[in-house]
């Protein structure tokens, strides 16, 4: 009995404690100084998550060849409401710039979490278009990974190249697929339009049906096969021959070891000073994806193409060792 008796006084004593502790917690935060709300980034996180599930494409646009660009917005925050949306650079449609600051201020964003609550402060923010949603956008990825296969003979020789291809896109059926850039190795290049001419992808929804895009996605090949972006190039008007001129496309190499990037650099060039300098400048500010899991993290060289119209969200290419 003496023993149970000690044992609730224990277990009452820690009880004291551990609530004498999380008093001590709650009056540390009590005094910590509040930041102004547009500078707490977990909240700033949430406004930007907010606009951007919120935004979408207006379906009125499709009746009008389906116009597509990026816009940026400036709005002001103040209690609770977005006030003043306003395209300080256009999307190039009248059409998706006013649907932009329409939705924009219709939007209820999350109440501010800091300080100066009262404050009213002015946001900026990107927002691109495109009938083709991120969701579908995955959806034809994830389909085209599926079905894209290293030619058995070119895995024997260790053939290795990038290349681009274009197709158009059409109630979920692929048409006049292409090689817009070779990777300079036949069996690659046929292997891609065989594979693609074969694949079956998920139909659009209803008010984009009939509607055709174009498409262009890199393909890297080599020891092990990269992760490939689907990129919308343009809407396709009905009888319009698919124009085909080539987007630069650079390589850029960069090390890659505990979770940072390094060494960044010209693997090889597009043709284009230019764009050569925009692709490594973009490599610069940590525009690079993480490389897959499934690479050995022991091997700390990659290199991913960078190509305009495209952006840095595939996977890298084949790691080269140290």
């Amino acid at each position: 009995m003496r023993s149970h008796v000690e044992h609730r006084k224990g277990t009452m004593r820690a009880k004291i404690l551990t609530i004498l502790s999380i008093a001590g917690l709650l009056a540390g935060c009590a005094t910590a100084p509040a930041v102004p709300y547009w500078q707490n980034p977990g909240w700033v996180n949430s406004l930007a998550t907010a606009v951007k599930h919120n935004v979408k494409y207006p379906h009125s646009a499709a009746a009008q060849d389906s116009p597509s660009g990026t816009a940026i917005v400036t709005f002001i925050y103040y209690k609770g409401n977005l006030l003043e949306p306003h395209v300080v650079q256009s999307t190039g449609s009248s059409v998706l710039d006013g649907a932009i600051t329409e939705q924009i201020a219709k939007i209820k964003p999350p109440q501010a979490a800091g300080s100066d609550t009262d404050t009213p402060h002015a946001f900026q923010m990107t927002i691109p278009m495109s009938p083709v949603s991120p969701s579908l956008r995955l959806a034809l990825r994830q389909a085209l990974a599926e079905h894209i296969q290293y030619p058995i003979m070119a895995e024997r020789y260790g053939s290795s190249g990038l290349l681009i291809a274009y197709f158009e896109y059409k109630n979920g059926e692929i048409l006049n697929p292409k090689i817009q850039k070779s990777s300079g190795n036949i069996s690659l290049d046929q292997a891609v339009l065989n594979e693609l001419r074969a694949t079956a992808l998920p139909k659009p929804p209803d008010w984009l049906k009939n509607k055709t895009f174009g498409f262009s996605i890199p393909y890297c090949f080599g020891l092990l096969t990269c992760a490939n972006t689907v990129t919308q190039v343009r809407y396709v008007s009905t009888g319009e021959s698919s124009s085909l001129s080539k987007p630069p496309c650079a390589v850029v190499g960069y090390e890659y070891k505990n979770g940072a990037f390094s060494n960044i650099h010209l693997i090889k060039s597009s043709g284009d000073a230019d764009w050569d300098k925009h692709a490594v400048a973009e490599a610069a500010q940590g525009k690079l994806p993480e490389p897959p899991a499934r690479f050995d993290r022991a091997v700390s060289d990659y290199t991913v193409p960078v190509c305009s119209n495209s952006s840095l969200d595939a996977a890298p290419a084949s790691p080269h060792p140290d």
